[in-house]
């Protein structure tokens, strides 16, 4: 593995180099009813 330090981004921009703020938007739009609470809610131990 190489190391490139210097290709080290932020998740920050990360997220605006894939357009996350388009993807929230969208499923935001798209996603209906408890759709939005069953896929980010996290499992019950």
């Amino acid at each position: 593995m190489v190391e490139r330090p210097d290709l080290a981004v932020s998740f920050e921009e990360l997220n605006t180099l894939v357009g996350f703020d388009d993807v929230q938007a969208i499923e935001k739009r798209l996603l209906t009813g408890e759709q939005p609470a069953r896929k980010y809610s996290t499992p019950s131990n």
